[in-house]
């Protein structure tokens, strides 16, 4: 078994926990203020390893529909959570900007322009 440290759904509870007991400060050095309603979203980039999956199994969260995730509500501290793998992170970023990335690295600039109006108001083709 992990040491509650190694767990990193516990270190982000404990970490919520901690800027409600106004234990932690913000960057600049503030106190966070009243933040006992606040809803705080935290999200678990790591591996999933058998140790992560069986926290997050251990903390009710839910599986995501493809299965490379996992996702829920921790009504005690006011916590959304969500985990995924950095493979997962950089496969969705790729594939939410695909065709930003096809436009500007594949395509003719014409192409990128078409359907624009130039300073004249006239449709660039």
């Amino acid at each position: 078994m992990n040491k509650p440290d190694s767990d990193p759904i516990r270190q982000v509870l404990r970490y919520v926990q901690e800027i409600k007991d106004g234990k932690q400060k913000k960057a600049n050095g503030r106190p966070f203020g009243n933040v006992q309603n606040t809803a705080f979203y935290c999200y678990v980039i790591a591996d999933l390893t058998n140790s992560l999956v069986e926290s997050a199994r251990g903390s009710n969260l839910t599986i995501t529909p493809d299965g490379e995730g996992y996702f829920g509500y921790n009504q005690n501290y006011g916590t959304y959570i969500e985990v995924i793998s950095y493979d997962k992170l950089l496969k969705d970023a790729k594939e939410r900007n695909r065709v930003l990335f096809d436009k500007l690295f594949m395509a003719n600039p014409r192409e990128i322009i078409a359907g624009q109006k130039d300073k004249n108001g006239v449709l660039i083709e």
